[in-house]
């Protein structure tokens, strides 16, 4: 089935800025099950924003396999049952879509290809990293999960985002980044199958206050959102 929102335009209204996608990778191979992420959209008149994830085999997403309407988190869990078929190349994209309707005429697309010989992923860690003085995002910051004697890293983009895809378990994730003193280590309890969300604030070297993330130890499930389309695919 699928959920149609209905809009009223505003006169004078300006549309939310694109997303930034973060995950998965462009061209990536893999499991029909996964997540997708990306960065928060602003909008220029502090309007509320959904965003809607589209999956088509066509570039032009003419067609579409799959759409996930009125989103109200940065990711979203897509799992076999949704319709997606093995060894196959499909196309993604996320619209952001304000309170009235208006969205961006340009927005970035990414491929991917599935092979169920990969592993589906067991559980993710999303998050966002800024001056904790000016709230301004930092980018190329270095962000690392550690659980026992493994260690995984990424860097944030230029709004300040990351994600980090992980096997269950409790880890410690510590941000760094050059004109900053390194955060404090924030413990998350990351669950299979879901995404872990944390802001981690630095503070300026030679400044002052506290560089701890704030992030929720249980982590997130599938994202919120209303209505799927499935086409042939």
């Amino acid at each position: 089935y699928l959920v149609t929102n209905i809009y009223v335009a505003e006169a004078g209204n300006t549309p939310p800025d694109p997303v930034a996608l973060l995950f998965p990778a462009d061209n990536a191979v893999t499991a029909t099950g996964l997540f997708f992420a990306w960065s928060a959209a602003d909008d220029p008149d502090g309007d509320r924003v959904t965003y809607r994830l589209e999956i088509s085999e066509d570039p032009l997403f003419a067609a579409m396999v799959l759409v996930r309407d009125g989103i109200t988190d940065t990711f979203m869990q897509v799992t076999s049952a949704d319709g997606l078929q093995d060894l196959t190349a499909y196309f993604w994209r996320v619209i952001p879509v304000d309170e009235f309707g208006a969205s961006p005429d340009d927005n970035d697309v990414r491929t991917f290809e599935t092979d169920n010989a990969n592993p589906g992923l067991p559980g993710a860690v999303l998050g966002n990293v800024y001056a904790g003085d000016t709230g301004n995002p930092i980018a190329n910051a270095e962000v690392r999960a550690t659980r026992g004697s493994t260690s995984i890293g990424t860097t944030t983009n230029n709004r300040g985002d990351f994600f980090i895809d992980v096997t269950a378990g409790a880890y410690s994730v510590q941000a760094t980044s050059g004109d900053f003193e390194p955060s404090g280590i924030t413990v998350l309890n990351v669950n299979a199958g879901e995404v872990a969300v944390l802001s981690i604030p630095l503070v300026p070297v030679g400044g002052e206050g506290e560089g701890e993330g704030e992030g929720e130890g249980e982590g997130e499930g599938e994202g919120e959102g209303e209505g799927e389309g499935e086409g042939e695919g």
